[in-house]
């Protein structure tokens, strides 16, 4: 195993970021597509208000969580860089980034929790 060098305990950090930014957008794009289609374009609470409050839940948490995974990712690297390596790092990374994807999906889940739930 190859330690890491001053600059590179970064790469936990990066590693939660992008893993945390391909997810999201997969997981925005696909409810754009699956879930919309599956209410013919419009949610059943009624728009503009429901279709609206999901949007804006889904855009800012698409926005936030990448950086909390970031963050997340900065301290944990930051804190355990003397006894990081190479692949514990890039581990350690895709466990934050997937954990942060579990908050953008609860997340969704409470966004769209209205437009399941009878009125």
């Amino acid at each position: 195993m190859r330690e890491f060098g001053t600059g590179t305990w970064v790469v936990s950090a990066a590693v939660a970021f992008g893993v945390t930014v391909v997810g999201v957008l997969a997981l925005y794009f696909a409810q754009s597509a699956l879930i919309v289609n599956a209410f013919d374009g419009q949610p059943p609470c009624g728009p503009p208000d429901c279709g609206l409050g999901i949007g804006v839940w889904l855009i800012v948490g698409a926005f936030v969580v990448p950086f909390v995974a970031l963050v997340a990712g900065l301290v944990h690297a930051r804190r355990r860089r003397a006894e990081l390596v190479v692949r514990t790092a890039v581990r350690s990374g895709l466990v934050i980034g997937a954990w942060c994807l579990l908050g953008y999906v609860g997340l969704s889940v409470v966004a769209w929790g209205p437009a399941w739930w009878p009125s």
